[in-house]
């Protein structure tokens, strides 16, 4: 096998790995200072373009590249540190992880291991998704955009040289067409366009277009003065701060935010090693250092993090968050000095690749049969926290969609019905994701009673008439709720349906105007203000409350306490310490829920019926987590279906009921 050719090492381009791995690590452990850290990983993908594309082209061009040598030298380079990862986290979780978490743990390992992570976790987003901080593996996305890049941009662009087509051309082709599906998709489709390789690899070819000037247009280069080359590497400095500062979580990213990150990174490679900033900054020693290990403190970082937030149960302290970091760091360089240089640089390419390969294998062999295990329930700590009241028999009828989709919100997953084939009666759920939370328990009274259920649900998403959200926490819920019209539709659904009691369930405590979550406005807001909040509210609700009592008789859940952080699972006794139940201060929940309370106590309908499921956890001061050792919280908003069997009785006295309960 002949020996291919490398580019010259350039010291710059470490540095310029330190910024992105900084950047991301800075982004999850402090997030309020560095709101847009997460485009260091697309900082990373134009590296990574532009260094593989280099090997790609040279090789080429002296008609020397070979397709498995070029596979070799990447499992080299990234399957040791990877390996290391994987298998602390299993080892890790065997002691501290629950069925449910281990479970999810190994088939991302499995995931992680077969470089498709990007596609495991597009499957899972969504509103109910278990938090991304408790996924220790969640940034294994991008490792897999990249080796999904690695494996079809080396034979294209062997067929495109073999077929003699301009390497140029088709990369521009590429760049474009990438580019405009992300941009394209981004406005419906947020998941999508973040997860898929067809709409971030642009990003890496970016980095193969400057790959493709700096071997075959050094002249361009060559032409340019110093200063005009200091010029391009200040814009691309300032391009990537202005992505750290003007981007965050609520920005549609990837779009076209990401050029920012990405043309900075282009013009900082592509401007040379010796420009002012590039040669003072980035070939710093300190700085340099950091890129040398910046793949496995990427790799490190992020499990850490989510342990401790776990095993905390709540975000961990900025203490804690530091000392994560401080250890990633450690085991970093540990990982680089030890395992990652004598590998990647051994002779021994034969039985080092295989020996790779079979481990990398057997991780993701393991962590897929931890998964089809239901995450080894023998384990100890899942037999000694197993609580036989947290299962429950939630015998259902099938489901099928609503109605033909008469319009685009009318998506199955929003839209369902179960159904026996003669039902006495049809019950129809309508409101944001609360509504799906308390779903089972009114299947098992269907079921039991021979009820037809129907589900219409709209995550985050106000079941008021006419009002428009102004916050999206969760990107599908744009297209509901950004124009008001979602709820018309629904009412007309309805309408259609005809059902004999309707039942509306939404977690209005995050709509309140005192909450300071949301912001509504309607066709007649000037402004998204508390003020216009408080007035939607006032005129909206009973609107539309009155809108439903006369189709049909209408019951209204009142607001579920809202936990301040994360609950813990099953009340987990770990390590010898056990960690607290979560609570709501009763009065805080009060002072939540007083204008919306307010406006409920002024509608007088005798087709309206109000019920409030707080009344039976907030008993004392306090409102609690855990009733009658049975768990009531999925998450800081989501009632646990067991936890809804604990009101199947009063729902069912509800059903038949002509007096308000518990208002």
């Amino acid at each position: 096998m002949q020996p291919q050719t490398h580019p010259k090492y350039r010291s710059d381009i470490d540095g310029l790995r330190a910024v992105a791995v900084l950047s991301v690590v800075g982004f999850h452990a402090f997030p309020s200072l560095i709101p847009g850290g997460f485009i260091g990983v697309d900082i990373f993908f134009v590296i990574s373009g532009f260094l593989i594309s280099s090997i790609i082209f040279q090789n080429l061009e002296l008609n020397q590249f070979n397709i498995l040598d070029f596979y070799v030298r990447r499992i080299k380079r990234i399957f040791p540190a990877l390996s290391l990862v994987l298998f602390a986290c299993l080892t890790f979780g065997w002691f501290t992880l629950l069925a449910d978490e281990y479970a999810q743990l190994g088939k991302h390992t499995a995931a992680g291991a077969g470089f498709v992570s990007n596609f495991v976790l597009l499957s899972e987003s969504g509103y109910f998704d278990t938090a991304s901080d408790t996924k220790p593996l969640l940034h294994l996305w991008s490792l897999g955009i990249e080796e999904q890049f690695y494996i079809f941009w080396p034979l294209l662009a062997w067929i495109a040289w073999r077929c003699n087509r301009s390497l140029l051309t088709t990369l521009l082709f590429c760049v474009a067409v990438s580019f405009g599906l992300n941009v394209f998709t981004i406005q419906t489709d947020q998941a999508s366009t973040f997860y898929l390789p067809q709409t971030r690899v642009w990003e890496l070819w970016i980095g193969a277009v400057v790959a493709w000037l700096n071997l075959y247009r050094k002249n361009l280069w060559q032409s340019l003065s110093n200063s005009q080359t200091n010029f391009l590497s200040f814009t691309g400095f300032a391009l990537i701060f202005l992505g750290l500062g003007l981007t965050n979580k609520q920005s549609l990213f990837p779009g076209a935010w990401s050029l920012l990150p990405c043309l900075g990174a282009a013009l900082i490679i592509f401007a040379g090693e010796h420009t002012y900033l590039n040669k003072i900054f980035l070939t710093s020693r300190p700085v340099i250092w950091f890129g040398l290990i910046s793949f496995p403190l990427y790799l490190w970082h992020w499990p850490l993090l989510s342990f401790a937030h776990i095993l905390e149960n709540e975000t961990p302290s900025r203490e804690i968050r530091l000392a994560a970091i401080i250890l990633a760091v450690i085991l970093a360089w540990l990982t680089y000095k030890l395992i990652e240089r004598p590998i990647r640089f051994s002779r021994a390419n034969k039985f080092v690749t295989i020996t790779l390969v079979v481990i990398i294998f057997c991780l993701g062999t393991s962590g897929y049969l931890i998964f089809k295990d239901d995450g080894i329930s023998s384990r100890g700590i899942v037999v000694r926290h197993s609580d036989p009241r947290q299962t429950a028999d939630f015998a259902s009828f099938p489901a099928s969609s609503c109605l033909p989709e008469t319009s685009p919100f009318l998506a199955n997953q929003f839209c369902t019905k179960y159904s026996p084939p003669h039902p006495s009666k049809t019950l129809l759920l309508w409101g944001d994701s609360s509504t799906g939370a308390w779903l089972p328990v009114f299947q098992k009274i269907g079921y039991e009673q021979g009820f037809a259920v129907i589900n219409i649900m709209h995550p985050s998403c106000p079941p008021i008439l006419h009002a428009r959200k102004t916050r999206f926490d969760y990107p599908e819920s744009r297209k509901y709720c950004e124009n008001g019209n979602t709820q018309s539709e629904v009412i007309e659904l309805i309408r259609k349906i005809e059902p004999d009691e309707i039942i509306v369930i939404a977690a209005w405590n995050s709509y309140s105007a005192y909450s300071k979550r949301e912001f509504l406005t309607d066709s007649r807001s000037k402004s998204a203000d508390t003020a216009t909040t408080s007035k939607v509210l006032e005129t909206r609700i009973p609107e539309t409350l009155k809108t439903l009592s006369n189709i049909a008789p209408t019951i209204i859940f009142k607001s579920w306490p809202i936990l301040p952080y994360m609950p813990m699972n099953r009340n987990v006794e770990l390590l010898g310490t056990r960690k607290r139940i979560v609570y709501v201060n009763k009065n805080e929940f009060i002072q939540d829920n007083a204008q919306i309370n307010r406006i409920f106590d002024q509608i007088h309908d005798q087709n309206i019926i109000f019920f409030d499921p707080a009344y039976k956890v907030c008993q004392s001061d306090q409102c609690t987590s855990v009733l009658n050792g049975v768990n009531l919280y999925t998450d800081k908003y989501h009632i646990t279906p067991q936890g809804t069997l604990l009101f199947k009785t009063e729902i069912e006295q509800l059903l038949n009921s002509k007096h308000q309960i518990n208002k």
